[in-house]
């Protein structure tokens, strides 16, 4: 068993995220959308005051990715305006913006009107309100729209690869960079190209989706019969597994994990080795653990598909910091990653670990279950 302290909630929340960088996100009411952030003593560091949701001209404005990245958090004010607030509530950048993303890379991409723009930490205009709309730096470069085609620019505002590409305003593939690649669309076609803008797979009309390169290899969807078919293809377009599976994700480094008419299948990239697997469904591996469910019953399996927590579970998280949030005979607990109970099973509710903390419900009220590491 693992040492723990239950902390009572000071306030009513009707929503606590996880912790990240010390502070978890509340709101304190879905309706008016008051929301903030707490401690691990539960103490309000940042007051609800704020909204997490505003609605201007029956449009409503969001807070996206509520959370605090490189020590800042959005949020809005009363007047629907966009700022970034400190771990210790301090205003970095003015709440004088009409949307924001959060900080990556050192730099938020935010909105003035109808332009965008991005700001550093202290709030300084870093990169003129010139696109009609911009997105997260990764790797050194973001995505911006102009004139109804996007391109990438870099810290300095330069433009790295022209705007030639099309708007995908909801999309379905990776279009920043990650591992030196990017997916494209042009002309309604996807291909890839690597940080020059150079051309690496010719955009072409078979695949419909790229996700992102690992190791040389993508998952790549096509429609085949108006049915999505996924596969994998190597960074010369060659199909290294053949795009028939309604679903296929990455599933540790060297495995996929797919679902091949029903029947969840473990595949070994390298050797295109496949192993059918005796569960309904299979969940991503996370910390070497992966849920797996059989006859709405859940457990967990290792890397290679062996069985490593039995299937006797009502519903499970995944593992997150060592242990997994699971339910049994009406109860939640935690285990370890051999199946031991390392919180007793005593909640009405749990959440994953985040930061050494798990939300928990106990006797209607709720609280923070804060583990006390050895």
């Amino acid at each position: 068993m693992v040492q723990y302290s239950l902390i009572p909630m000071k306030q009513n929340y009707d929503f606590v995220g996880d912790f990240h960088e010390g502070l978890a996100f509340v709101r304190d009411h879905i309706t008016n959308f008051h929301v903030g952030y707490i401690d691990k003593t539960a103490f309000e560091v940042i007051p609800t005051v704020y909204f997490g949701r505003f609605v201007v001209k029956d449009q409503p404005k969001f807070v996206h990715f509520p959370r605090f990245e490189e020590g800042r958090a959005a949020l809005i004010n009363k007047e629907g305006k966009f700022g970034y607030v400190n771990t210790s509530h301090e205003v970095c950048v003015p709440f004088a913006y009409d949307n924001t993303f959060h900080f990556s890379e050192h730099l938020a991409a935010v909105q003035k009107g109808e332009k965008w723009g991005y700001v550093d930490k202290m709030g300084n205009t870093v990169i003129p309100f010139d696109y009609d709309m911009a997105y997260d730096f990764y790797e050194d470069l973001a995505i911006v729209v102009k004139d109804g085609k996007t391109g990438y620019i870099n810290k300095k505002g330069d433009v790295v690869i022209d705007f030639q590409f099309d708007i995908q305003r909801f999309p379905k593939i990776n279009t920043e960079f990650h591992n030196g690649y990017a997916t494209v669309v042009k002309n309604h076609e996807v291909g890839v190209i690597d940080k020059n803008g150079d051309i690496v797979l010719t955009p072409n009309a078979k695949y419909d989706y790229i996700g992102i390169f690992e190791n040389g290899y993508a998952i790549a969807g096509a429609k085949l019969q108006n049915n999505p078919s996924y596969g994998v293809i190597d960074l010369f377009g060659n199909e290294v597994i053949p795009s028939k599976f309604s679903s296929i994700r990455p599933f540790g480094k060297d495995y996929l994990a797919a679902d091949d008419k029903g029947n969840v299948t473990l595949i070994k990239i390298h050797q295109n080795a496949y192993e059918s697997l005796d569960f309904d469904e299979i969940g991503d591996l996370s910390e070497e653990r992966a849920v797996v469910k059989k006859e709405n019953k859940y457990g967990f399996i290792d890397r290679y598909g062996k069985l490593m927590i039995p299937i006797e579970f009502d519903m499970v998280y995944s593992f997150s910091e060592g242990y997994a949030a699971v339910k049994k005979d009406g109860k939640f607990g935690l285990i370890d990653p051999y199946g031991h109970t390392a919180i007793p099973f005593v909640f009405e509710a749990a959440a994953s670990c985040s930061e050494g903390v798990s939300v928990v419900t106990k006797d209607g009220e709720r609280m923070l279950c804060v583990l006390e590491r050895a």
